[in-house]
């Protein structure tokens, strides 16, 4: 009755028919980055580079696994806030989107929102003079995300031909006492409905099928995504059925239509993983995270 009440006061469903691609199964790249760092002695974040998700589609390819799309997640990014792939992690993005494409898989990049890194301060919220977050308010700030869906999403010469974000840290909106940023009628939750409007409909004038993944379970936001995360879970409650359904029943309430990633969080042991391996597609598109053996995390000193 609460979502129904937003529908038919104002908020508008989401109309756009879904690619067939958005269905799934995905793989996601950030539990096998945490596997190939130990192995390789460095950070989970210094493992988002091209040479290691090479690496990983060509595990795929010998497991003979096929998603619909392989997803690049923190940090291949030079600056967050930049959004730009780092050169020296990503020598050739466009050359590995073209091989994913050839190998019928799509690629969809982990985009952390509100982060300011390399940013400049005037297209920041600002506290006390210092940048704390990306301003969606701010025109300049606009024209960069314009700018940089472009080059991240168009097949046109100098850009890299990705098919999608899985927006993260939405939940991180800037909150404090005596912010400074350029419109500041709009705070809040307005604030993360603009951040989101503008990615999303940025990504669509490029391109129309670009997939926008998102965590926001509630209907003034159906609209503006295409497809609902199930998210992180904590291990150690051993009741990942039961949490994940409830999650599930959650967006269902949001909008029945609503797409869903079931997401593949960490989990104590092989049986709780393999539970949920089989147990995800009655909730929504499966989504694999690892591909190597384990046991590496807990040998390895890193």
């Amino acid at each position: 009755a609460y979502s129904d009440w937003h529908y038919q006061n104002g908020c508008p469903r989401h109309t756009a028919a879904p690619a067939r691609w958005w269905y799934g199964p995905f793989f996601c790249g950030w539990g096998e980055q945490a596997v190939l760092a130990a192995r390789d002695g460095c950070t989970i974040y210094d493992a988002a580079r091209q040479k290691l998700y090479e690496e990983m589609s060509g595990h795929l390819d010998a497991l003979e696994l096929h998603p619909t799309a392989i997803i690049i997640d923190d940090k291949w990014q030079k600056f967050y806030g930049e959004a730009l792939p780092d050169g020296d992690k990503w020598p050739d993005l466009r050359k590995f989107t073209e091989d994913q494409h050839r190998r019928g898989r799509k690629v969809v990049l982990w985009f952390k929102c509100w982060d300011c890194e390399g940013l400049p301060t005037e297209e920041c919220v600002r506290l006390n003079g210092k940048a704390i977050a990306a301003d969606p308010t701010n025109p300049a700030y606009q024209e960069r995300i314009r700018g940089t869906l472009h080059r991240l999403l168009s097949d046109g010469p100098g850009c890299f031909d990705c098919d999608g974000f899985k927006l993260d840290f939405t939940d991180c909106f800037p909150q404090e006492r005596g912010m400074e940023w350029y419109d500041d009628t709009v705070g809040g939750i307005e604030l993360l409905h603009r951040l989101i409007e503008l990615i999303a409909t940025a990504a669509k004038r490029i391109k129309p099928d670009a997939l926008i993944n998102c965590s926001a379970c509630h209907p003034y936001f159906v609209s503006c995504i295409d497809q609902v995360r199930l998210h992180d879970y904590n291990a150690d409650q051993r009741m990942i059925r039961r949490c994940m359904q409830f999650r599930r029943d959650l967006y269902r309430t949001v909008d029945s239509g609503l797409l869903i990633d079931t997401d593949f969080p960490s989990f104590g042991g092989h049986e709780d993983s393999m539970e949920y391996i089989r147990f995800a597609p009655e909730l929504g598109a499966p989504d694999l995270y690892r591909l190597s053996d384990t046991c590496l995390l807990y040998t390895s000193d890193a």
